[in-house]
């Protein structure tokens, strides 16, 4: 209602002006050229907004029974205006937006609706001889998949040949001339990292110290481009070529506020409306060395190109450092799983101690993703799902976030955040999705595939996905019993071959059943590792279960008291058995 308010009393003001601005070809309005709004219209809009009645004759008429909260109308007509003049502005100043004529930016932008799809397509550039702008564009993508396609380094091919990608470059067309910018990496946004490599958690502003471990963080630059150049020497495609880096998931750069969300049994739920997630590429956590070559950018470290770095005549310090990425506000559902029962540390999935907590969160995820694109009936790929460290009093785990993928907000997430609804979803969902994981014709998934959880867009994530895992937190936040067989019911099989993998180096390993549980034993020198769920805890305060502590008891009791027992996750242990193996035979 907001925009809809916006985009009228916008084409009423610039129709009152002495000169209207002709129409152009943007269909959201005939507002002129984004570069005419400060000097040209903004003062005699801003007058006509603050001063015409017309301003509450349009709010009226489109907020008349419109479901609105209480104040609603009086908040868009105050902020027509007051406000809107001035957020015109703040879109126009924004280097993140590129587009000429201003009804499609403030569109882009999520001032105006928009007709169609917001788009923040970037160019990969080559020079050509006597071309025009549109023959110099090798390739274009969204900015958010230009990042890591069109990364210095990367190789793209078109029409049998290679092109590298190596830097930076806008050019844009104005008559027969082509004008470069001399500024194509646009105004930088300060982001701040973790010092520690093992967090390296990002945080929105200059930050001091990490939220999540309270390690020393640094800010950095991050840079959203408005174009990437090649090194204009393309090369034949012989089959192979080096494709951009693997990038983290989007982060969040705000902090959620849980507090005046809802919750869905235990996990709670926080909705939050036109706030930055940010795409970071970051170049491995090196930075980017960006060099200037007249109006262009490079990068030349040779680290990141397969063949020899292009522009090696560019030595010295570089202009600047950074990252480059892409930052968009959209609407964003967050989820903090707090309260799960019987699993983690006091309910808590820990992803410092507990090997599959990461993988779960990341897992479930996808299954909230796919829950509700079924729900309202839309691509999957219309929606973004995370997760991202969040400090506990007793540990750190992660929070998943669902967001819209359209900039500004498409309306899908808003929808499934009701608490009702939410729940309702994960129901039908699940009760599906189980009955087809579990089916004899997906037995040999071990972990995801395309028939689960696997998808090109989630490409990133594909070794952290597990379907059991999706099933069992979808299971603890539905309230429902914890299939503990899903994991345990194979234990003995996995047992058994492990005690063989380790007596062919003369172990003298036993596999025993402990109370409910299965261990591998080694009596010299007294140790036993229990096959446990994994997301039973293990670490810090000891079992939680009791059946762990069950199991102890009777290995103690069988072996003695001072019989060492350790606690495995499952998983783990069937992916990695090379590692226990050596656990167990190097026991002293």
């Amino acid at each position: 209602m907001k925009r809809v308010a916006a985009a009228e009393t916008l084409r009423r003001a610039f129709a009152a002006l002495p000169e209207p601005p002709a129409r152009g070809t943007s269909t959201h309005g005939a507002f002129g050229l984004a570069s005419d709004w400060e000097a040209k219209h903004k003062a005699l809009v801003s007058k006509w907004l603050q001063t015409s009645g017309e301003v509450a004759e349009v709010v009226d008429a489109l907020c008349h029974r419109a479901p609105l909260a209480p104040g609603k109308q009086e908040e868009i007509a105050d902020y027509c205006r007051k406000k809107l003049a001035d957020h015109v502005s703040e879109v126009v100043n924004n280097d993140r937006y590129i587009q000429e004529e201003l009804s499609e930016r403030l569109a882009t932008a999520g001032v105006l609706p928009m007709f169609g799809f917001p788009t923040q397509t970037r160019s990969l550039f080559s020079y050509k001889k006597d071309a025009t702008v549109d023959e110099m564009v090798v390739s274009d993508r969204p900015l958010d998949h230009a990042v890591w396609a069109f990364s210095p380094g990367s190789e793209i091919p078109k029409d049998k040949q290679v092109h590298v990608a190596c830097g930076f470059e806008y050019k844009k067309q104005v008559g027969g001339r082509i004008i470069p910018d001399p500024d194509p990496l646009g105004k930088p946004l300060v982001f701040s990292r973790c010092e520690e490599p093992t967090c390296g958690n990002i945080m929105q502003g200059a930050v001091e110290t990490c939220d999540v471990c309270h390690s020393m963080a640094s800010p950095f630059n991050l840079y959203q481009p408005k174009g990437f150049v090649t090194t204009g020497r393309p090369r034949d495609y012989d089959g192979q070529r080096q494709r951009g880096p693997s990038l983290k998931p989007p982060v969040l750069a705000f902090k959620p506020d849980y507090a005046s969300g809802f919750r869905v049994g235990p996990m709670s739920v926080a909705m939050t409306s036109d706030e930055p997630i940010a795409l970071v590429n970051d170049a491995g956590g090196e930075f980017f060395k960006f060099r200037r070559k007249v109006n262009s950018i490079v990068v030349n470290d040779d680290y990141l190109y397969r063949d020899d770095a292009p522009h090696q005549d560019l030595q010295g310090d570089p202009e600047t450092t950074g990252a480059i990425g892409a930052v968009f506000n959209t609407d964003v559902m967050t989820l903090l799983l707090d309260r799960l029962p019987g699993v983690g540390y006091n309910g808590i999935l820990d992803v410092e101690n507990q090997p599959a907590a990461a993988a779960a969160l990341v897992s479930f995820g996808e299954f909230v993703k796919l829950a509700a694109a079924v729900d309202l009936d839309v691509d999957p790929s219309e929606l973004r799902v995370g997760t991202q460290k969040w400090r506990t009093p007793s540990c750190v785990t992660r929070q998943v976030y669902v967001a819209d993928s359209l900039e500004n907000g498409a309306g899908y997430t808003r929808h499934v955040c009701d608490a009702g609804r939410l729940k309702g979803m994960l129901e039908r969902h699940y009760q599906i999705r189980k009955a087809e994981w579990q089916a004899d014709d997906h037995a040999l998934c071990d972990r995801s595939c395309p028939d689960c959880l696997r998808n090109y867009n989630n490409r990133f994530l594909h070794a952290a996905l597990d379907w059991r895992l999706a099933l069992d937190v979808a299971e603890l936040v539905l309230g429902l019993p914890l299939d503990m067989d899903r994991w345990l019911a194979p234990a003995e099989r996995i047992g058994k071959r492990f005690v063989e993998l380790c007596n062919t180096e003369n172990g003298n390993v036993f596999l025993e059943k402990s109370d409910s549980l299965f261990a591998v034993t080694r009596r010299d020198p007294g140790l036993s590792l229990v096959l446990s769920h994994p997301l039973w805890y293990t670490s810090k305060d000891g079992p939680a279960q009791d059946r762990q502590q069950n199991a102890k008891l009777s290995l103690q009791a069988n072996h003695g008291a001072s019989h060492e027992v350790k606690f495995v996750d499952i998983r783990e242990f069937t992916a990695s058995p090379q590692s226990f193996v050596i656990r167990m035979l190097e026991a002293s």
